[in-house]
């Protein structure tokens, strides 16, 4: 905790020089004054108090020491979160928490948290709701900040050009002189720009015919130890994108080290064509970079023979130009760190990449783009990883790795889910005979039907009065000149704000209304 400690104190500081924004951000946070705490202070002080417990400190790791969870147990904090909320680890205000370029997987972000507040290009932003209602009104904002922009620009223009026509003419000096006035006092509006770093594109390979792997019967261990995993029997095809789940300690690792040759079968046969080049990334490469070169001095020397125009490109393709490329390893973050990584482990254009845990030093952004980014990759993927997020969007095949062997998975990842946390598992059968359920009562059931068929028609008129509600915020954000009464004035932000509770509520009274219709339906067949 002595370093988690030590990061926060620079965090603080840095957040320390954001200056004035903090009273806002007390205000919005409903921080009492009581608490001996304002300004920067309370912001330095929640995040002391979220570092005390688990949500906006260090990522996966951090939580997991924290909390002492492992594995798949660690995704769903969230549980323990909304069941636990007693519990010293969000035991204070309500569920805010800092993204401050956090390494908090999104499932974590999207199941615990009501508020995140967003620190980019010096300037804080709060957003109410959880990581998907933060992506939208985040999306939102940006092509609502790019339209003003673009609308601004064209108005500039046109004030620059009637001054460069009118000025010199006595009968329209005046008017000129006026519109002169107008472009000094014209706030630039600057548009979000993005990250140049944020850049994952992995090179493409050369065809290779499938199967490019395939396991026989192999088991698979370290020296003379007994074999960790046995009765492996797995084929690898060129297009495939595998994802292996299991806990930690279950032999994931061990399995990615046979399947790019790091280990050799002890037990059955594993083939594969010589041509076959694979690309295989750790948490561990990442820390062991030579802090004193730079990029360019890895690259260059990793793809000896190459041109220097080729080892360029290739950290091109990694967010590594220009100046980034010289510029020493130890100065780097550690999710550039994880990029230089992920370039040097795909400069020969791999058939197949594994990846053990890429995430763990991204920020959420960085992790989006190396999504897009495998998504984009033509060869094969096997992916390691505790972001189920990542999981979903890249793997189109699971496997689990447990009990001693990896078998196709064939449920999904909330079936997983339930796997591992033991819940709606099928029961084994007792032997007995099962108790015949009790007629039902059709007076009872009539009663209770109208009943929920009210409720249901409650809840309809409750989507209604939030869908107009939501219509109004768009047409205020979109033509505030035309917005209703109660909303002329406000703010972008504060509309974008208003706007995810109110979508925020909208899907509550949805699925309060679907779940009303299902017992409706269940009771109408019964």
């Amino acid at each position: 905790m002595l370093a988690a400690n030590a990061e926060l104190d620079a965090a603080a500081g840095r957040a320390a020089a954001l200056g004035g924004q903090f009273d806002q951000l007390a205000d919005t946070l409903h921080i009492d004054a009581d608490e001996g705490v304002a300004g920067e202070d309370a912001l330095v002080h929640i995040l002391r108090q979220e570092a005390a417990g688990v949500v906006a400190a260090d990522a996966d790791r951090g939580l997991r020491q924290v909390v002492g969870a492992e594995g798949e147990e660690f995704a769903h904090l969230g549980d323990l979160a909304r069941h636990e909320r007693g519990a010293r680890q969000f035991d204070h205000r309500p569920d805010e928490v800092f993204e401050r370029g956090a390494r908090v997987g999104e499932d974590l972000l999207r199941n615990v948290v009501d508020h995140i507040l967003h620190l980019q290009g010096g300037q804080l932003t709060i957003y109410s709701g959880g990581y998907d209602a933060f992506e939208k009104q985040r999306a939102e904002r940006a092509a609502q900040l790019e339209s003003a922009k673009a609308a601004q620009d064209a108005q500039r223009a046109r004030l620059q050009d009637y001054v460069a026509r009118n000025s010199a003419r006595a009968s329209t000096a005046k008017q000129a002189q006026a519109r002169a006035k107008m472009l000094a006092k014209m706030q630039p509006i600057a548009a979000l720009m993005e990250d140049p770093s944020l850049s994952f594109e992995f090179p493409s390979p050369g065809e290779l015919r499938s199967p490019m792997i395939t396991l026989d019967g192999a088991a698979v261990a370290y020296g003379e130890a007994p074999p960790i995993l046995k009765r492996l029997n797995m084929r690898i095809d060129a297009d495939d994108r595998i994802a292996l789940l299991g806990r930690n300690g279950n032999g994931k690792t061990t399995l990615a080290r046979l399947l790019s040759s790091q280990l050799d079968p002890v037990e059955g046969a594993m083939n594969a064509p010589g041509k076959l080049k694979v690309g295989y990334f750790t948490q561990y490469q990442v820390e062991e970079l030579a802090s004193d070169e730079t990029p360019l001095e890895l690259m260059s020397r990793a793809m000896e023979g190459k041109t220097p125009a080729a080892v360029r490109a290739q950290l091109g393709r990694f967010g590594f130009s220009g100046p980034r490329a010289t510029q020493k390893v130890e100065k780097l973050s550690g999710g550039e760190r994880a990029r230089l990584a992920l370039a040097l482990i795909t400069r020969d254009a791999p058939h197949l990449l594994i990846l053990d845990e890429p995430t763990n030093h991204l920020d959420v952004d960085a992790r989006e783009a190396l999504v897009q980014a495998l998504n984009d990759y033509s060869g094969a993927v096997i992916l390691i990883s505790h972001d189920r997020h990542m999981v979903e969007l890249t793997a189109d095949r699971l496997m689990l790795v447990d009990s001693g062997t990896a078998k196709e998975y064939s449920g999904s990842m909330d079936d997983y889910i339930d796997f591992v946390m033991g819940r709606n598992q099928p029961k084994k059968s007792s032997g007995s005979i099962p108790a015949k359920p009790a007629p039902a009562n059709p007076g009872k059931t009539r009663a209770k039907a109208r009943f929920l068929k009210s409720e249901l028609a409650t809840a309809e008129k409750a989507m209604a009065k939030l869908e107009a509600s939501l219509s109004q915020i768009d047409e205020a954000m979109c033509d505030p000149a035309s917005a209703p009464a109660h909303l002329a004035g406000i703010a972008m932000d504060d509309l974008l704000i208003r706007r995810a509770e109110v979508s925020d509520a909208l899907a509550k009274a949805e699925a309060e209304w679907l779940a009303l219709g299902e017992q409706i339906e269940s009771l109408e067949d019964a």
